[in-house]
């Protein structure tokens, strides 16, 4: 992706629109952003990102801080950008949220967010979430991975240098989307897990099954089952319990045969008994009834003197039956005769009512036609019932329409009140809007002179830094100075007394007449002579060596602290005397340098920080209290809606109330026409329904009772016919009854002759025991054989008992009980082992079953709490397979780091990934270190300097800029963008990073920087200036 024309619109502090043409760099693909803090450096960065992805470039700056404070109200923020991939041209567009002013009335509207892209074929796409899915998927990386090998925001750049593995881990995660690892680490933890509770909860089953086992000897499980040993342990309680249960059936058995033996002795031994005692009570009952023979023989005459009584009296009672039949004949005359008077005298007055009901036949017209007139009335007294309802229901709907009136005029009054409020308070907080401009030019102010003060502070720091160096280089410059001196002095007399020796050794060899070989004299008055301890020409050689590595040095040692001092007054005339000068008016300081400038400066920084946080705290309240206008705003908008629906709903009900009353007027009219036609005390339906339904009953009434009387009339004529006829009837029936009873007493008196009865008296006597003929009769009988049977009951018994006596059956039934005591024992202890037994077998088969289940899950566990704790990095090497993942990408990324970094630190440092293993069980492989081939050693990153973290951090981008490229096939990355300055690099260390970026650029890839570097501006030719105005920041592309 290289961007092609970017343009902003009331963005940041750009007022207006402001179009920068990448295009004018032409092959200059290098470029630098510069211009006064605060100017909009960032901002064009976040514009970028903003356009391609919603968001700005920074973790600290959101969409709603966008819109430019120096922007005109009815100017619309919005970003376009023009970008080349793939060899492809695309245009995209986005306007974040915002309010505008209203197009009539005062007030604003929310502007909803937008956004368009254009694709190379003209295809259009729209929508936020749309355009920026489309753009992850052109450029085949998200907003996070741009952040991190793209566009680098000020305040991030170290940021993956330094991150702990936690937080790299977090990084890496996002660039490279590795979730489906840590997804693959959380199944196999939680399948581990699950198994793991599976098999827990299966051994505490085993161990509740255990507890329930019913034994007298206890068993004893350690948190290791074994199961071997615990199913033999229960096949053994098993035995036992099922031996126990054959001896107890066996005694059972025993004792049962027992019982049935005494049981049969006790049944034998109580019949004998019974017939002993059977014998001697039929003795007894035999011995009574021949004491009654007297008696029965008594009965036996009574008994037959009224079996012929019996004979005569059904004579008698066929008299007595015509003797009562001939009295009730009489009754029965005696009561038609009175119910025939009754008759003659009830048909009379029924036929005087018959003639008074036929003559109210004009009354029973006239009620006729009253009710056909009232009912022809109803119709209109229901008309009065439904008008009178309708005026009730119209009655009730103006007084709801005016209650609804009144609470809407209540509600527009709170409304326009509320508005004024709103108003009001939006007034005040434009006014508020106007402190808060002004304090953030203070506040700007304050930042650039706390800029200033610091940058003093640290040179003066670096002042007394590089003092301090001069002196240790000075006190080392002593010793190294005496050591030089001495190793001269030593050499300078060793050398001379070696050149001294050299005569010596010439003048061994001078003889007389031959010429000296250094003067050429021929005389030798006074040859030299040799010393001892004279210093061989190689002992020479080696301590002139020592001299000359002295001196060197002594040189090099010299002219460092010649360096060092230069620098300290390098520092004082350029850096520190200039400054104090500019700033000794704007914070009241010494503007000549002295030993007391240094705390000065740091208490003037103090104070001046105090003063930017009182700012900062005013602005914020200021800020808290503005960020309620577009509350306020919206709050309006939502008044004067309410208002506007309110007045149209109160118009409405006054609409409602005018039609409302104009129809209760006309329903009040057309009721009093209709009452005018209806009697007043029949202007109710239910009165004139009553009326009716009183006359309709009074006309029913009248009709029945005409009929009635003609029907009684006839009942009675019929009445009377048939009791005369009855009379006549009953009289004939009685003279027939009297001859009967007649003929019936003569045959009385010859009956009685007949029986052997002396006279009526005795016969009459007789009669007091028939009732008593069939008892007399059953009890002779019953006595006769009764007496018969147990005579010869006697007979047998007595045949049967012969030799027999009387048995004691409590000692038997002591015995028998005794047994069955012993019986219920044994069959309770019988059952409480069967139940033993079963309840053991059930628990031993589900033991087994349970074990079956272990196994199987063991050997699962076996598998997945091996991969689990691999995965998870709880065993060696102690990295989750994620991590692992993650670590491998890493790896690529610092071995395209080193590339660069071994070039910008002439080879010194390397990065490297720690592997050795932490303390504990932490998780490793995403530490960082860096090796460093001066000492041979390793070290933490964060040991790094300033400068030497800059170039590590710059490494590490550009190395994970060239793996995600490597990795994510489709990605095109040719653009780079760094927003860090590098002012914390010596001049070397500047020249390598510059050359390193200028072969990004040699590839074809754009580089953006952000820097106020001075050496930047001298090397990289093109330049995008941004000026600073009063109304807003504009930009330029300077060319050289």
């Amino acid at each position: 992706m290289k961007p092609i024309k970017l343009i902003m619109s009331a963005f940041g502090p750009y007022a207006s629109e402001e179009v920068i043409d990448f295009e004018i760099l032409n092959g200059k693909n290098i470029f630098l952003i510069t211009g006064p803090t605060g100017a909009g450096k960032t901002t064009i960065f976040d514009a970028i990102s903003y356009a391609l992805f919603g968001e700005a470039s920074g973790s600290s700056r959101e969409n709603d801080s966008l819109r430019s404070d120096f922007a005109q109200k009815d100017k619309l923020t919005y970003v376009e950008l023009d970008f080349e991939l793939r060899g492809e041209v695309y245009h995209i567009r986005r306007v974040p949220q915002q309010l505008k002013p209203k197009v009539k009335g005062e007030g604003f509207t929310n502007h909803s967010a937008e956004a368009e892209l254009v694709l190379p074929d003209g295809k259009v796409k729209t929508g936020a979430m749309n355009v920026t899915n489309e753009i992850n998927a052109l450029m085949g990386i998200n907003k996070e991975q741009f952040k991190q090998i793209v566009m680098l925001p000020q305040g991030e750049f170290k940021r993956l240098l330094l991150a702990d593995s936690k937080e790299r881990e977090g990084i890496f995660r996002k660039i490279f989307s590795t979730y489906t690892y840590e997804k693959i680490q959380s199944i196999l933890n939680d399948k581990a897990s699950t198994l793991r509770k599976e098999l827990e909860k299966s051994q505490d089953r085993v161990r509740t099954n255990v507890k329930n086992i019913k034994s007298k000897e206890a068993i004893n499980i350690d948190d290791f089952i074994e199961f071997d040993y615990l199913i033999n342990k229960i096949d053994l309680i098993l035995e036992q319990d099922a031996s126990s249960y054959k001896e107890l059936e066996k005694r059972y058995n025993d004792i049962s045969k027992e019982i049935l033996v005494l049981q049969e002795r006790r049944i034998k031994s109580k019949n004998t008994n019974d017939l002993l005692k059977e014998k001697e009570s039929i003795s007894e009952k035999i011995n009574d009834m021949l004491l009654r023979k007297n008696e029965i023989d008594k009965k036996e005459v009574i008994l037959k003197r009224a079996i012929n009584a019996k004979e005569i009296i059904y004579v008698e009672d066929n008299l007595s039956s015509r003797e009562r039949s001939k009295k009730q004949k009489e009754e029965e005359v005696e009561h038609s005769k009175n119910i025939l008077n009754r008759v003659k005298d009830e048909l009379s007055k029924a036929e005087e009512n018959l003639k008074a009901q036929e003559e109210k036949e004009e009354e029973r017209t006239k009620i006729r036609e009253e009710i056909s007139v009232l009912k022809e009335k109803e119709s209109k007294v229901k008309s009065i019932e439904d008008k009178k309802s309708k005026i009730k229901i119209l009655n009730r709907s103006i007084d709801l329409n005016k209650l609804k009136s009144e609470e809407e005029n209540r509600l527009i009054k709170e409304l326009k009140k509320e508005k004024e409020e709103v108003t009001e308070r939006l007034k005040a907080i434009n006014e508020l809007e106007k402190d808060r401009i002004k304090l953030e030019g203070i506040e700007k102010e304050k930042n650039e002179l706390i800029i200033k003060v610091r940058e003093v502070y640290k040179n003066i720091a670096r002042f007394y830094e590089e003092k301090k160096k001069h002196r240790e280089i000075a006190v080392t410059f002593e010793g190294i100075e005496v050591s030089y001196k001495n190793q001269k002095e030593e050499y300078e007399r060793k050398e001379e007394i070696y050149m001294k020796e050299q005569a010596g050794i010439l003048a061994l060899n001078l003889k007389k007449d031959t010429p000296c070989p250094v003067c050429g004299s021929l005389e030798h008055p006074s040859p030299a002579k040799r010393m001892d301890n004279i210093p061989t020409e190689e002992e020479l050689k080696s301590i002139k060596n020592i001299y000359e590595k002295k001196q060197d040095e002594y040189n090099k040692i010299l002219m460092e602290m010649a360096k060092v001092k230069q620098s300290v007054d390098v520092v004082i005339s350029d850096a520190i005397t200039p400054r104090l000068k500019e700033l000794s008016s704007e914070i009241n300081c010494s503007e000549i340098f002295n030993e007391n400038s240094f705390e000065e400066i740091k208490i003037k920084g103090i104070e001046l920080s105090n003063e930017l946080n009182k700012l900062k705290i005013q602005r914020e309240s200021l800020e808290k209290e503005i960020s309620k206008r577009e509350k306020l705003e919206l709050r309006l908008l939502d008044i004067e809606k309410l208002l506007n629906d309110k007045e149209e709903t109160l118009n409405k009900l006054n609409n409602e109330y005018t039609n409302l009353f104009g129809e209760l007027r006309a329903e009040e009219e057309t009721l009093n026409n209709i009452e005018k036609e209806v009697p007043e005390e029949l202007r109710s339906l239910n009165l004139l329904n009553k009326k009716i339904v009183s006359l309709e009953e009074y006309l029913n009434t009248l009709i029945k009772n005409l009929d009635y009387t003609r029907e009684l009339k006839n009942s009675l004529n019929n009445k009377l016919t048939s009791e005369q006829s009855k009379v006549k009837e009953l009289e004939k029936a009685i003279d027939e009854l009297n001859n009967d009873i007649k003929d019936i007493k003569t045959s009385i008196n010859i009956k009685l002759k007949e029986l052997n009865f002396i006279n009526y008296e005795e016969y009459e006597d007789s009669k007091k025991y028939i009732s008593l003929i069939d008892s007399y009769t059953l009890e002779i009988n019953s006595y006769r054989e009764d007496i018969k049977s147990l005579k010869d009951r006697e007979k047998d018994l007595i045949k049967k008992t012969e030799n027999f006596n009387f048995v004691n059956l409590e000692e038997l039934d002591l015995e028998i009980n005794s047994k069955q005591v012993n019986l219920k024992e044994v069959d309770q202890n019988i059952k409480e082992v069967y139940s033993l037994i079963n309840n053991n077998s059930a628990i031993l088969k589900e033991i087994k079953a349970i074990e079956k289940l272990i196994s199987y899950k063991e050997e699962e566990y076996k598998v997945i709490g091996e991969l689990s704790n691999l995965a998870n990095g709880k065993k060696s090497p102690y990295i989750t397979f994620e991590r692992f993942v993650l670590a491998s990408y890493f790896q690529e990324i610092i071995d395209s780091a080193n590339i660069r970094l071994s070039k910008m630190t002439n080879d010194r440092f390397i990065l490297k990934r720690k592997e050795d293993k932490g303390k504990g069980t932490s998780q490793q492989g995403l530490e960082l270190e860096v090796y460093d081939n001066y000492t041979g050693k390793s070290r933490h990153v964060k040991t790094l300097s300033g400068g030497e973290s800059f170039k590590a951090s710059l490494s590490l981008a550009l190395g994970l800029s060239d793996v995600v490229q490597a990795n994510a096939g489709g990605i095109s990355l040719d653009t780079m963008f760094i927003d860090e300055g590098f002012g914390t690099l010596d001049p070397e260390s500047l020249e390598n990073a510059i050359n390193t970026l200028l072969e990004l650029q040699r590839s074809g890839r754009l580089v953006g920087i952000i820097s106020h570097v001075p050496e930047l501006k001298e090397r990289i030719e093109a330049q995008l200036e941004i000026n600073v105005s009063a109304e807003g920041s504009s930009t330029k592309f300077n060319i050289n």
